[in-house]
């Protein structure tokens, strides 16, 4: 098989000084090795805070980190590049990009698409396009430039994977459907597995006779969590119940506390971060029901692991989330910006809970990094 080269081609990794890279490109890398140890892995990044080439090896993969610099925002590594195109003159090569609506990605699909195999993985980055209502008018000639040129760099990726069906819809303007294709990110079901939820609250140090409704995501306004707020009163009537949210703050959070003073339901809501997947998996556990009110979304890794704990997940029917929640034994569906359907909802996954007892063996069988690595390597070697 050819020498695979993941390339991170957005924001920086972190975590390179310590040598543990963070992010999917790493993790996916990872997981591929784990499984295909034969396989000949590298990992490739841009990093804007260092001016000088670095790389180490992990468990069998070289991970390299090239100096660039950021424009409006992205990344673009000239290094990066230059070493690319010597690396390809010296080996047969397979490069799998995470994200592509960017520069880095641009630039690879142009100048080597024509060469060598390109995978395209989606990260729920966002096409030109979904800025067009929301940059200045001074940026629309800027935008409508990037438009242009994405779309003549994108044809030559050879493959796609992605997480919703607005992103397929999008690429079939202009690449071909069958090299589009649905494929969430692995999650590891062996950390993110159920331990029991009253052994998980006991450790938490939540009472057993408390319902927990849990929400994973970022604090932002796409997350919808302020209509999640303003469904908790409406449960509160029927269920003795509290919320927790773990997320960084994204800006947002501010806004977040001054809707629970409005609503008064301070005692109801607790903010944290937790980015321990260990330590995460428990919350899941203790959790009686997941919830991600998002207004806008991908393929969310959340609602995958909250199934892999055996939790029932109430989700808007936004981006991917349908795709991963096509079993009515799993969760429900509820339209976004909507605070009575997700108290309806959360009231009727709490009366029905034991119709949803397919959580844990449905993330198994569609979601565990073992099976997203087989289908991984069989497009590899199609390819």
């Amino acid at each position: 098989m050819k020498k695979i080269i993941h390339i991170n081609t957005s924001t920086p990794l972190g975590g390179w000084q310590a040598n543990t890279p963070r992010g999917w490109a790493p993790y996916v890398a990872k997981t591929l090795k784990k499984y295909y140890p034969k396989c000949e892995i590298e990992c490739w990044s841009p990093e804007s805070a260092t001016t000088k080439y670095y790389f180490f090896k992990e468990n069998g993969i070289t991970f390299r980190f090239f100096p660039s610099v950021s424009i409006f925002g992205r990344e673009l590594s000239l290094s990066l590049l230059n070493n690319l195109k010597e690396e390809i003159k010296k080996n047969s090569c397979l490069l799998h990009l995470h994200a592509y609506h960017n520069w880095m990605g641009y630039a690879i699909a142009s100048l080597f698409g024509n060469r060598v195999p390109i995978v395209a993985q989606h990260h729920g980055d966002r096409a030109p396009i979904d800025f067009s209502t929301s940059v200045r008018k001074a940026s629309a000639p800027l935008l409508l430039t990037e438009l242009f040129i994405e779309r003549f760099c994108l044809k030559k990726m050879w493959q796609f994977f992605v997480l919703s069906d607005n992103e397929k819809n999008y690429l079939a303007k202009f690449a071909k459907k069958s090299v589009i294709k649905f494929q969430p990110l692995p999650i590891n079901t062996k950390i993110f597995r159920p331990t029991g939820k009253n052994t998980a609250k006991q450790a938490l140090n939540i009472p057993h006779n408390t319902k927990l409704i849990l929400t994973v995501a970022s604090l932002s306004k796409l997350k919808g969590i302020e209509y999640l707020l303003h469904a908790l009163p409406k449960i509160r009537e029927n269920y003795n119940c509290k919320l927790i949210i773990l997320g960084k703050d994204r800006g947002y959070k501010k806004i977040l506390e001054q809707t629970i003073d409005k609503l008064k339901i301070n005692d109801f809501v607790t903010f944290n971060w937790i980015d321990k997947p260990k330590i995460l998996a428990k919350f899941y556990s203790a959790a009686n029901v997941f919830v991600l009110p998002s207004l806008s979304e991908g393929a969310p890794v959340s609602i995958m692991e909250a199934l892999s704990c055996g939790l029932p997940v109430i989700a808007t029917k936004v981006g991917g989330i349908p795709k991963i929640l096509a079993n009515q034994n799993i969760g429900v569906l509820v339209e976004p910006a909507n605070p009575k359907a997700l108290a309806d909802a959360i009231k009727y996954v709490f009366k029905n809970y034991k119709k949803f007892n397919a959580c844990r063996t449905y993330a198994k069988n569609h979601f565990d990094e073992k099976i997203i690595a087989l289908k991984t390597k069989e497009i590899y070697e199609t390819i």
